[in-house]
């Protein structure tokens, strides 16, 4: 088949297009989620508030911003960013997922949770599951938590079992949580 493009290529391809035309909002938005799907938190946020002068009512914009200052743990400007780019017109559902780690970081599991299950009633997202579980562990709920994650398990995907072994220890069974952890080590 045809070979994958690979962030990196689209973040080049997309500040390649930005010599030419440095105002171009959809390639600054482009470079924007491409720098941060490699971890460049920085060129991300440099990226969308270049975006933002060009655009300042674009709700996207807003979004990519809240992304990049959530990855920069930074919760509370995320938080507001992530409210901006609603008013503008984002679908709640499309930012929900972020939104709901924003407020876990922030201490709010239960405004947390509630975004977790709008983002996976719009479409299932293991990581939003995975994070949804967490959050659930959190407050205490560990039977809900580890029934979210049973399908990763079934599975036997290796950042559902990591996921299950924090439930189990931040719900009061370390012993459990110990050997799930020794079973996913390596030699």
């Amino acid at each position: 088949g045809a070979p994958q493009t690979t962030n990196a290529d689209l973040l080049s391809r997309y500040l390649r297009e930005l010599a030419g035309d440095p105002e171009n909002l959809d390639a600054l938005k482009g470079a924007g989620n491409a720098a941060l799907e490699i971890g460049d938190t920085d060129a991300a946020l440099a990226l969308f508030t270049r975006a933002e002068k060009v655009a300042p009512r674009d709700g996207e914009v807003k979004a990519g911003i809240a992304r990049a200052l959530l990855k920069a743990e930074n919760p509370r400007d995320a938080l507001r960013m992530f409210d901006d780019a609603v008013r503008l017109g984002v679908p709640e559902a499309k930012i929900a997922g972020d939104r709901g780690l924003a407020y876990d970081l922030r201490g709010e599991p239960r405004r947390a949770q509630r975004d977790y299950q709008i983002a996976l009633a719009a479409r299932p997202d293991d990581e939003i599951t995975r994070r949804y579980a967490l959050s659930l562990a959190i407050s205490g709920d560990r039977e809900q938590a580890l029934k979210q994650l049973q399908p990763q398990i079934y599975r036997r995907d290796a950042a559902a079992w990591r996921a299950q072994a924090f439930v189990l220890a931040m719900t009061g069974d370390p012993r459990e949580a110990g050997k799930i952890t020794h079973a996913m080590m390596p030699d």
